[in-house]
């Protein structure tokens, strides 16, 4: 069945985001606030919640480090409740009832499952994204290695042919080769599949992550198998659709990047004070390559995160190094779990909490890490996460405003839950992707972003009521 598509209603909340993020678009880049691997709110509260969310980030910290950083408790999987197949996300609250559940091994069967749903007139959608239709987990195989692609004798990039790959499984394979990726997320449970579509950012100094994309393997609607790169006149349209485009026009099932010698980062976390902090920005972002703000409420001091390059190699050993990380993280989320988050839901978080919360991030203020290591981390509590991107020189306006709302809502009673905010700043915006934030809605990259998705999709397979509410497209 061909799509209809209704006439385009923006709604007035996505008006006022698509505005503040074409500001975005300014030479100076912009900051993005929001939750991170500790920082963002708590879901539960009460004395039953709290005691139920302290245990279970206690268990999955013991369950990654007797998996020696295999296994995670709260990654999406398939769940079965009798008759019943449903997938539950990290958080657990989001529980789709998908009428099938495919786990292709390989390319082929993978085009052939969407081939069977489009026959059928079937939604089809890749974990991540609830449905009602069939839902795809690329999870049940992914290489076991990387081919680096040399180029006069220089590896400039290599090719990775399977989408469901954790970039914690894939970091991994490059290090073998003595290779890394410039850029990378902060979360390394995400997969290429899922990683791509969600136009992750990381830093002024550093790009996109999706910067390191130079070609993508997408099937498409109607089953094909295409290979799209950023510098073909032909297929670049495919491309740029791609990122940032949550698989509205096709499912990424293999990766070429380009790749630099691994390299090492000099980490540092410090407790400064929030107002002289807020009032140096500029000077901490032109300064260091990455750098991060956890703000807390109730506290005039905030951690502040730095990550530059080093010719360095890690302290001691590089095991022992990426020890005290996963140390200094189990240490972080137990804190939170079993301190922080039952004094604020009990109404304690203005007396003493804003006091030791800057304080708990500063196990270990200096390590020189492998860049994997160093940029990613492991999530261990169950949170939710808000995320928005405002102009750099707002930042600081807008980290007061975020912060002084949390604590009048908490003052009154209406907000209990343990909350922190992150601050990341990204580079200016461009034009890898048509649903760059510098795009406003309405204006013509939107239109030709949605002109692609058709043409990959005329049956509207990987569409479903969520994506259409999500592009404004909804009747």
């Amino acid at each position: 069945m061909a799509r209809a598509i209704p006439p385009k209603v923006v709604p007035p909340s996505a008006q006022f985001m698509a505005r503040r993020r074409a500001e975005n678009a300014a030479e100076t880049g912009g900051a993005t606030t929001g939750g991170g691997a500790t920082a963002a709110a708590t879901p539960w509260v009460g004395p039953v919640g709290c005691a139920s969310f302290s245990c279970l980030t206690s268990a999955n910290v013991c369950c990654y480090w007797l998996s020696c950083w295999q296994y995670h408790l709260l990654e999406g999987r398939q769940r079965c409740c009798g008759a019943c197949e449903t997938w539950s996300n990290w958080t657990c609250a989001t529980l789709p009832k998908p009428a099938s559940i495919a786990k292709p091994a390989t390319l082929e069967a993978l085009s052939e499952v969407v081939k069977g749903a489009a026959a059928s007139g079937q939604s089809v959608r890749v974990v991540g994204i609830w449905t009602d239709g069939l839902l795809v987990s690329l999870d049940r195989v992914s290489d076991t290695d990387v081919t680096p692609v040399k180029v006069n004798g220089e590896t400039h990039c290599a090719r990775h042919g399977w989408g469901g790959t954790r970039m914690r499984d894939l970091t991994r394979m490059l290090s073998r080769h003595g290779l890394a990726i410039a850029a990378l997320p902060s979360h390394n449970a995400q997969s290429l599949c899922s990683l791509y579509p969600s136009g992750s950012a990381r830093d002024v100094g550093l790009g996109f992550v999706s910067d390191s994309v130079i070609g993508l393997d997408i099937v498409d609607g109607a089953g094909m198998v295409h290979h799209c790169s950023a510098a073909d006149p032909d297929t670049q349209h495919g491309f740029r659709a791609a990122i940032g485009g949550i698989g509205a026009s096709g499912i990424i099932a293999g990766a070429t990047f380009r790749v630099v010698p691994a390299f090492c980062l000099h980490k540092s976390e410090t407790t400064a004070g929030l107002p002289q902090t807020l009032a140096s920005i500029e000077d901490l972002v032109a300064s260091n390559e990455h750098t991060a703000l956890l703000v807390f409420p109730f506290a005039d001091q905030c951690l502040l995160q730095t990550w530059n390059r080093t010719e360095e190699a890690p302290r001691c050993c590089n095991c022992f190094e990426v020890g005290l990380e996963l140390t200094k993280e189990s240490l972080q989320n137990c804190a939170i779990s079993w301190l922080l988050s039952p004094l604020s839901s009990g109404g304690c978080l203005p007396g003493c909490v804003g006091r030791l919360q800057p304080k708990i991030g500063g196990c270990f203020p200096e390590q020189v890490l492998d860049s994997a290591d160093a940029f990613t981390q492991t999530l261990y509590p169950l949170h939710q996460e808000l995320e928005f991107t405002v102009p750099r020189a707002k930042t600081a306006e807008v980290t007061r405003d975020a912060i002084a709302l949390y604590e009048s809502l908490y003052r009154s009673g209406a907000a209990r839950p343990w909350m922190a905010i992150e601050v990341r700043f990204t580079p200016p915006e461009h034009r890898q992707s048509y649903l760059s934030a510098g795009a406003d809605f309405g204006e013509e990259p939107f239109d030709d972003f949605l002109a692609v998705r058709d043409a990959a999709d005329a049956r509207a397979t990987f569409s479903n009521a969520l994506t259409e509410r999500l592009f404004g497209l909804a009747a």
